[in-house]
């Protein structure tokens, strides 16, 4: 029997964009728990552009696809699978080999997608939505009524964390670069305000971030580890949002600094994705 092939987007080597290559690669049938996936959209991600540059340690060796998250429709079902049917339209949140027109994915990594997103829409969901999550809710822990500042409010993983605040209850201030991205931020995301990101140093964060009792939340994916300690002492509680390569450009400080309790008691300040 003629073994099934698909087309995908390679890494062969590392390099700028160009490096990118589109070939026929082989199509597994779904194996027992599995679904074949035909991809609609795939999301984007900044790890991707690591892949791409060779700084990004937990991948298979090359030739392989990146992409972390696509959506489609499921066109077979493996063994065992009684909670999917062709047809149906499915995210999958996935390690690498998005960039492709078809994929095997284990059920337990699709997700249904409501008729009211596009494809696109919804690829581009699960990596900064689930990041943004765990930063306010597992790492950070906010409550109703807490004030976060989210630097690089206009991004993917800082509007998903904007959005999820505002609709939790938080008092949101953001930074952005440009007067477009600060107006998307608070008219578009509902943040209460957002400043100019451009300066250098301390002088970006605004002052309702410095008080020790006005924001007890910063997330933050570049800021240096020096700047963040100082914030955090100001009384910043702060969690990292990424998990960077090891070495390279835009590592980034992977803890959390808990700033000083929070005098109001409110509730769990964020809910998982898809709830409420």
């Amino acid at each position: 029997m003629t073994q099934a092939t698909t087309r995908a987007v390679r890494i062969e080597r590392h390099g700028a964009p160009e490096v990118f290559v589109e070939r026929d690669i082989p199509l597994a049938e779904p194996g027992p728990g599995e679904v074949h996936l035909r991809v609609r959209a795939a999301g984007i991600n900044f790890a991707d552009l690591f892949m791409r540059a060779g700084l990004y340690d937990t991948v298979p060796p090359r030739p392989y696809s990146p992409g972390f998250e696509v959506a489609g429709e499921v066109v077979s079902v493996g063994r065992g699978v009684e909670d999917w049917s062709p047809g149906e339209r499915a995210v999958g949140l996935i390690r690498h080999g998005g960039y492709a027109h078809d994929i095997v994915v284990p059920t337990r990594n699709l997700f249904h997608y409501p008729d009211s997103l596009s494809p696109a829409e919804a690829a581009a969901i699960p990596v900064v939505f689930l990041t943004a999550w765990v930063c306010l809710s597992e790492c950070a822990r906010v409550r109703t009524g807490e004030t976060v500042l989210i630097l690089g409010a206009a991004g993917g993983v800082g509007s998903a964390a904007v959005q999820l605040a505002v609709r939790d209850g938080l008092r949101v201030i953001g930074t952005a670069g440009t007067p477009e991205k600060r107006a998307f931020v608070t008219d578009e995301l509902g943040a209460e305000a957002c400043f100019d990101s451009r300066g250098g140093g301390h002088g970006r964060v605004p002052p309702p971030a410095r008080s020790a009792r006005a924001t007890r939340v910063l997330r933050d994916e570049l800021r240096p580890a020096d700047e963040q300690e100082e914030l955090a002492a100001r009384g910043a509680g702060m969690a990292a949002d990424s998990a960077p390569p090891p070495h390279g450009p835009g590592a980034t400080l992977h803890r959390r600094l808990r700033g000083p309790p929070s005098p109001s008691a409110g509730t769990r300040g964020a809910a998982p994705l898809g709830a409420g």
